[in-house]
């Protein structure tokens, strides 16, 4: 998911990407499947950390 996000000054937020015809390819054809099964533990994560009542 941070591969597609930017600061506030519109630089990558994970640094510039390294050159190179497979890292084209994969932010282009691969990387954006990842966001899919990353979503579910960003929320779990997300939850434990924020509502969970430890007793």
């Amino acid at each position: 998911i941070l591969i597609y996000c930017v600061d506030k000054k519109g630089r990558p937020v994970l640094g510039k990407p390294r050159p190179g015809p497979e890292t084209a390819h994969f932010i282009e054809h691969e990387a954006y499947k990842d966001i899919a099964l990353v979503i579910p533990a960003l929320r779990e994560l997300h939850y434990v950390t924020r509502y969970d009542n430890p007793q």
